[in-house]
């Protein structure tokens, strides 16, 4: 049952999840899945279901440092493999006004990911700074993902 599992277990739990589902379906392939949260006063944030529920993230998160959780799953399907691991990374969220809090929560960005930002995209100008793994903000720990596959004898 996920609801006994840490922000960090579930992130994992829920990309193994995602990448055994796929991998159900390949017998010899390499299945990368993660799955990505948010973190702000004890609670879970995934993805916000309208531009309502973007703006009322966006004005939470307003001044604030928030934590960002990203799951990773790596599944070697032809020798039955897996890494299971995950991120974290911080975002410190500048002082946002409502015109630029409703104005981005307009865009599709807003729409597509965890805390109803992407720091990748038009979301970078909502942050401050950033600490820890910012590939992890960014939706995947991709050192991790590196590190894995070279493990595997599949990097440099």
């Amino acid at each position: 049952m996920t609801l006994n599992k840490t922000p960090e277990e579930l992130a994992k739990f829920l990309s193994s999840e995602k990448a055994k589902n796929v991998a159900a379906d390949y017998e010899d392939a390499i299945i990368i899945a993660g799955d990505t949260f948010i973190i702000h006063k004890g609670s879970m944030i995934g993805k916000p279901k309208d531009v309502t529920e973007a703006i009322k993230m966006l004005k939470e998160f307003s001044g604030k440092k928030i934590k960002v959780i990203s799951g990773l799953a790596i599944i070697d399907t032809g020798n039955n493999k897996i890494i299971n691991d995950y991120g974290v990374g911080f975002v410190n969220f500048r002082n946002l006004s409502n015109e630029e809090i409703e104005k981005y929560a307009a865009t599709p960005e807003s729409l597509r990911s965890a805390g109803a930002f992407t720091i990748a995209g038009r979301g970078c100008i909502l942050a401050a700074s950033t600490e820890g793994d910012f590939y992890s903000i960014n939706s995947m720990p991709l050192v991790k993902l590196y590190l894995g596959l070279k493990k595997w004898g599949l990097m440099f």
